[in-house]
């Protein structure tokens, strides 16, 4: 029985435009008030007949793939569970209305919980009944089970009963505070914001303790879709301000986004701790509750919506061309490089095929031409000779340019969650035609393929690491037969940081950049011998280094121009 814990899922239920979450009617503003400044919103024919669609094929394509099984007992099931207080009400018109089927009280309590597997991509329906408080918790999509209840309805008991027998259950008690949105810019009601100049909150009853983060979102519309957009991670006080940079840089990749009948809200979540545990459940359950507030807003000015920074070059270094390509999200995604003080190395790989085979068929001659390569094996020492060069470049660089301090080399594979991480071992990969040699045990990492992977994966590394980057680097080596036969090896850099609010992302872990670099191909000579010094001017690593610091030079040059990153990674502050 897997307790870890928990995402708070229960917040997003539009995933395909932006993810929902709950809010509290402001008590300053009557619901006639907010009648009469705002007309009764609600999304329009095509949303809601997207919402039917995304859940029914979600269902179909998630049981006949296999995604979606049902599970006999909790043994090696991840039990997901959320709770929120003071929901919207349904005239706010977000797609999530549409997804639960109209199941919903206005500022009731929701519950959600999901079933998934602890590891891999695998969702589960209870082979029983799942209750809330005695009523039954409804299989949506995906291993998501909700069930609405009437406004402060205390304790959630959870409970799973399989042929009238409880196998378990544990009770989650609701927020301790329920935050308040006194006024916006000043005014409480018939809220006019524009959205390119900063904006002021007044908060109150809000949580104090140290790793508390107010989560901003606004509503925003694309193509219909109506979805609460995340604009920035504040630290609470009676008054913050949201700087202009925070709407730049919304968490939303999507173009043509609307703020039409907009609405801002502020919701303060905390990771709980279950109580009276009993059955199975031998440990507390560690979930996420969450209270809201919000207020309808008119949108007079928009900015455009920031997409981050990608730029691409031909770096020529010793004669050769280097194809080069950077990318850096929005800072709703990216820390700026002067947050990765300590830098932890995730996994540092060589890898490559070593057989190529090309046939293709003349119709026209009936003639057919084949092309294939046979490379040598290579031998392990100068793999991992190669390795130790690309550790030390590499770090070297990624330390000079941000400034920052690489932990040793020991730090990840010492980590209590590594073994959780590793996406493969490289026994698995080598093979007749393919090869992976990894440097010090610093294995790839295992992608987002569940949901606690979002807290237990690279979250859990950076915390037990004290690290605030992961620096994760490969090479990988292709056999290509252009008019002559060649190998030409291409370089992956990417440094992961903390999910953006933490516990509370719903999009994992932040990125501080991606790079990938193709090498100039290397002509193979039949009949000439593999050597150590062939290898390195295959590998290119002292070439590939050299683009490599250029191209984090360039973006920190960029990414200092803009500022964006730097504003708004300091509200957490």
């Amino acid at each position: 029985m897997q307790v870890k814990l928990i995402l708070s899922f229960c917040f997003l239920v539009s995933a395909s435009v932006s993810e929902a979450q709950f809010w509290k009617k402001d008590k300053t503003e009557t619901s006639t008030e907010a009648k009469k400044d705002e007309p009764k919103k609600g999304g329009n024919i095509f949303q809601k007949a997207m919402s039917k669609v995304t859940k029914m094929v979600g269902n179909l394509a998630g049981e006949l793939g296999g995604s979606v099984a049902e599970t006999p007992n909790l043994d090696d099931v991840n039990v997901l569970a959320s709770v929120g207080t003071n929901i919207f009400p349904k005239d706010l018109g977000l797609a999530t209305n549409d997804f639960l089927k109209g199941e919903w009280i206005d500022n009731g309590d929701f519950t959600m919980l999901m079933l998934s597997s602890p590891n891999g991509f695998q969702f589960f329906k209870y082979a029983g009944t799942i209750k809330l408080n005695g009523k039954e918790l409804k299989h949506q999509s995906f291993g998501i089970h909700t069930a609405v209840e009437a406004p402060n309805s205390g304790n959630k008991k959870i409970s799973f009963e399989k042929n009238g027998v409880e196998e378990g259950s544990f009770t989650v008690p609701p927020p301790s505070k329920n935050i308040q949105l006194i006024s916006i810019n000043g005014a409480k009601s018939s809220v006019n914001i524009d959205l390119t100049k900063d904006v002021v909150l007044e908060l109150a009853n809000f949580s104090t303790i140290p790793e508390s983060l107010i989560r901003v979102d606004i509503v925003t519309s694309i193509i219909g879709m109506r979805s609460l957009t995340m604009a920035a991670y504040v630290k609470p006080a009676a008054k913050v301000v949201i700087p202009a940079a925070a709407f730049r840089n919304l968490e939303t990749q999507n173009k043509g986004t609307g703020f039409k009948n907009s609405y801002l809200m502020v919701s303060d979540q905390q990771l709980v701790k279950s109580v009276a545990q009993s059955g199975v459940f031998k440990e507390p359950v560690i979930a996420v509750t969450g209270s809201n507030a919000g207020m309808w807003v008119n949108v007079t000015n928009s900015p455009e919506i920031a997409k981050g920074i990608t730029f691409s070059d031909i770096e020529k270094v010793n004669g050769s061309e280097l194809e080069v390509s950077v990318k850096k999200l929005n800072a709703a995604y990216a820390m700026p490089l002067s947050f990765a003080k300590k830098i932890a190395v995730a996994s540092m790989s060589i890898q490559g095929t070593t057989q190529l085979y090309e046939s293709k068929t003349n119709n026209w001659t009936k003639t057919e031409t084949t092309k294939s390569i046979d490379f040598p094996q290579i031998p392990e020492e100068w793999l991992q000779e190669v390795l130790a060069g690309m550790y030390a470049q590499f770090t070297q660089a990624t330390a000079a340019v941000s400034n920052g301090q690489v932990l040793p080399e020991s730090a990840i594979p010492s980590a209590p969650s590594y073994e959780l991480v590793q996406n493969f071992f490289k026994d698995e990969m080598n093979t007749a035609d393919q090869f992976l040699t990894v440097y010090k045990n610093l294995n790839p990492i295992k992608p987002l393929t569940s949901s606690s992977m979002r807290l237990f994966g690279e979250n859990a590394l950076l915390k037990e690491t004290s690290a605030d980057a992961l620096l994760k680097v490969s090479i990988a080596l292709q056999l290509s037969y252009d008019g002559k036969p060649a190998m030409t090896p291409y370089l992956t850099v990417e440094m992961d940081g903390v999910s953006n609010g933490g516990f509370r992302s719903f999009v994992g872990n932040t990125k501080y950049f991606s790079i990938t670099i193709k090498g100039a191909p290397y002509i193979i000579k039949k009949g000439k011998s593999l050597t150590k010094d062939e290898l390195a001017k295959i590998v290119q690593t002292n070439d590939l280094a050299t683009a490599y610091k250029n191209a984090l030079i360039n973006l920190k040059d960029k990414e200092a121009a803009i500022g964006d990153y730097e504003i708004v990674w300091k509200l957490q502050q």
